[in-house]
């Protein structure tokens, strides 16, 4: 069953990918891959950070929304090949940008669901 939930969420995460492609179109710098990949740092640091958080189980949000649509809408290996295709200066600010602000996305989604769990048990 669970391979389901997984099925499920990469279904809907590569059609989120390519939408960002599309919308962002063919660029000299790639900005559809960086902008995947940072917001995909955010949610997935937000996200693992509620179902660690959670008295609950939570292991199919983890399961549909981590590994399933962050894992196709986030790309490691369109990243690689970009970095290795951009001259060696653009390569640099490329990787710099990625892992630096990805870290730093990551941190700020693990944050704010610190922020909305302790809001919620308030209430």
């Amino acid at each position: 069953m669970n391979y389901l939930f997984v099925m499920i969420g990469a279904f809907w995460g590569a059609i989120a990918r390519y939408g960002v492609s599309l919308w962002l179109g063919d660029m000299t710098f790639p900005m559809a891959t960086i902008t995947v990949n940072i917001i995909g740092c955010f949610l997935l640091g937000f996200l693992l950070t509620l179902v660690s958080l959670s008295r609950h189980d939570r292991r199919i949000w983890a399961l549909t929304f981590g590994t399933g649509f962050l894992g196709a809408f986030t790309t490691f290996s369109a990243f690689a090949l970009d970095a290795l295709l951009l001259t060696l200066p653009m390569a640099l600010l490329y990787i710099g940008i990625s892992v630096v602000v990805g870290v730093i996305f990551a941190g700020a989604g693990v944050w704010t669901a610190r922020v909305v769990y302790a809001r919620i048990r308030k209430v």
